[in-house]
């Protein structure tokens, strides 16, 4: 995984969490293009977990996000080094899965056969892995509450330093929810609205990649 002093070229992910209903996926989404817009010429890749799926091969890691229904990006790097290779968007042809449009481009481009996706525990264990900064939004109190057991998971494998828990005043978390960010030593930023919540992890982000030399 990404350590401090991540070289300028060497794949950097910001890992988006939260509940998935319109407004909190929305902030997900501003938030994502954000940070592309802010350090994507750092190659600083920031994904939604729900829009990404991960594949891998002897020589490759490959992330495929959504774009839109049809529409996504492929983004193909190196095992041994976390090294960019090249990205891809392509649109999927009617009837093709993205799992046959992956294969059919490392094929083609790579000569590689052996490409296999990861199940959906597999490519949430990879991106936290490689995450500089997990980022998690609470923005409403009544979800499903995966995002809390992605917390969870997170802080009891050690990785609670690189997490910020971004919380909408006025929304309550449960005392032992609160034992566990005291635990993993979670940094918990309040904000006031949907309007200033990506001002407020863009600049998280910033600091993060600061302090790893990425920026």
């Amino acid at each position: 995984m990404p350590s401090p002093g991540v070289p300028e070229k060497r794949l950097v992910l910001v890992l988006l969490l939260g509940s998935y209903d319109e407004k909190t996926l929305a902030i997900l989404k501003d938030i994502r293009t954000s940070v592309a817009g802010r350090f994507g010429h750092k190659n600083v890749y920031s994904f939604i977990l729900d829009d990404v799926e991960v594949f891998g091969s002897s020589d490759f890691l490959i992330f495929a996000e959504r774009r839109m229904k049809r529409k996504y990006d492929i983004r193909v790097f190196r095992q041994a080094d976390g090294m960019p290779e090249e990205d891809y968007p392509i649109v999927l042809r009617a009837g093709q899965s993205i799992d046959d449009a992956v294969n059919d481009l490392l094929e083609r481009e790579y000569d590689v056969r052996d490409v296999s996706k990861q199940s959906i525990v597999e490519k949430f264990y990879t991106l936290v892995a490689f995450s500089i900064s997990i980022v998690v939004v609470r923005n409403k109190p009544l979800t499903k509450g995966g995002e809390v057991a992605e917390l969870v998971y997170c802080i009891l494998k050690d990785y609670g330093s690189k997490i910020c828990l971004f919380k909408r005043e006025g929304v309550e978390l449960s005392s032992m929810l609160m034992e566990f960010l005291n635990i993993g030593r979670v940094v918990m930023r309040p904000y006031k609205n949907e309007k200033t919540v990506s001002r407020e992890v863009l600049g998280y982000v910033w600091a993060r990649l600061k302090e790893a030399r990425v920026v």
